[in-house]
């Protein structure tokens, strides 16, 4: 199953999601933020896991939205389709009733950010990247507002 985009193994009490699509450097596609928010929702609702954390691979934790599968995109019902789904996983992160955890290794740029923001606890802050980052508040350390560099806390 290591060829499918969301991969879920449970340890005992905690649950890790990974996000798995290496060749694309995690980019967030519908079949992505499906399996998403319908892994988190079970998640959220099994007696036996007490945490979750969403981490990405070895290369980044993601990022962001897949724009080649969002190049085809040209009417409103299918720009409303694809942002339901985004904000449906978006959704599932914040009503989960476990703590989610974003394990942020490696970039986190446009859309990832996000998917993080609905966890309650990120780390550790990696590359947030573009010439106009948004630093996320577990930097509390780093300075606000734009950045040429990655933030590093």
């Amino acid at each position: 199953m290591a060829d499918a985009p969301l991969l879920v193994e449970r340890r005992e009490t905690l649950a890790l999601v990974t996000l798995n699509r290496p060749e694309k450097h995690n980019a967030l596609s519908a079949d992505l933020l499906g399996r998403l928010q319908t892994a988190v929702r079970e998640l959220g609702e099994d007696a036996a896991v007490r945490v979750v954390v969403l981490r990405g691979n070895d290369r980044c934790f993601s990022t962001g939205m897949d724009l080649a599968e969002l190049a085809g995109v040209t009417a409103v019902a299918d720009t409303r389709r694809a942002l339901g789904v985004f904000h449906g996983a978006n959704a599932a992160i914040e009503r989960c009733p476990k703590p989610v955890i974003a394990a942020i290794a490696g970039w986190c740029l446009t859309g990832a950010p996000s998917r993080s923001n609905g966890a309650r606890r990120r780390t550790p802050c990696a590359g947030w990247g573009g010439p106009r980052t948004w630093r996320p508040p577990c930097c509390s350390s780093a300075p606000r507002g734009p950045a040429t560099s990655p933030a590093r806390c």
